[in-house]
């Protein structure tokens, strides 16, 4: 695969006009569509004759593109040569399904990358122990950011995580006003050596500005942790992020992966124990 094969699979036919194209010779195809097939026959030797396939075979094509999951089909015309090339193959369907079908893309770059050997299932499984294993990085010197995700927060699994330490967290929301509770809070656990969890940073950017320098000087406790959530935003201190440990929070994707989060987060080896139903706790092993 050269560079040149993964620019077509990032622009597809964005950079061509309609209307300096060969015509679309049918509806049911979207115009963006027709211009990847099109720069498919002029890059790509494998689809030299994608076009005129297309035309030749329409009924079959057309069922291919309208199917609810193209990628898991055999594509009408390549699907043996396809197969035959192990090396190139995978990313030729890759490239096709693209063209066709971008909705279903994402899907499709999941199964390449979970099925090519030098990649694998690692790249692909949403991580469900996060807070678990940026713990073991974690100093009284090196603040962790969280950087948040649309349904994915990590107080309760941090929470959790300080009750396994027998520790105290305390929990400031940013907003408006509550820098000086924030600075307070910080203080306090400098000397008592507890942790500080400041949530949604992206409203104190203030603070956040200040936050090297503060750290810089600090005199704090061995056992002291800062940890900071945040939803992405331009404006966040670029040092501060340098000399944070970043962690993306990112709510599972699939039955398999909210499962283990669930597991993760809300059942512990006490819970488990203190359960008298056999049947429950056969349930989760």
């Amino acid at each position: 695969i050269q560079q040149s094969d993964m620019d077509l699979f990032l622009r597809g036919g964005a950079a061509l006009d309609i209307n300096a194209v060969a015509a679309k010779p049918f509806n049911w195809m979207s115009d963006a569509a027709w211009l990847n097939v099109v720069v498919l026959t002029q890059q790509v030797p494998s689809f030299k004759t994608l076009t005129n396939d297309i035309r030749t075979s329409e009924a079959v094509w057309k069922k291919w593109y309208e199917d609810n999951t193209p990628e898991a089909l055999p594509i009408p015309g390549y699907e043996q040569q396809i197969k035959e090339n192990r090396e190139t193959g995978p990313f030729l369907r890759l490239l096709l399904v693209r063209a066709l079908r971008m909705d279903r893309t994402l899907v499709c770059m999941s199964d390449f990358i979970l099925n090519t050997p030098q990649m694998g299932a690692r790249y692909v499984e949403p991580v469900t122990d996060t807070v678990e294993t940026v713990y073991e990085t974690m100093d009284n010197f090196t603040p962790v950011v969280f950087l948040l995700s649309i349904g994915a927060d990590p107080t309760e699994a941090i929470e959790l995580l300080a009750k396994k330490k027998k520790q105290s967290v305390e929990c400031i929301s940013m907003g408006e006003g509550q820098d000086v509770a924030a600075m307070k809070a910080m203080q306090n656990a400098w000397t008592a050596g507890t942790w500080v969890l400041l949530q949604n940073c992206e409203l104190g950017l203030d603070l956040m500005v200040r936050m090297e320098k503060i750290i810089q000087n600090q005199v704090a406790h061995e056992n002291y942790r800062l940890m900071i959530t945040a939803a992405p935003d331009p404006a966040f201190p670029l040092g501060l992020l340098q000399m944070a440990t970043k962690a993306a929070n990112e709510p599972p994707l699939g039955l398999r992966a909210g499962l283990c989060r669930s597991f993760i987060t809300m059942i512990d080896q006490d819970k488990l124990e203190r359960i008298e139903s056999s049947n429950w706790r056969r349930l989760l092993h």
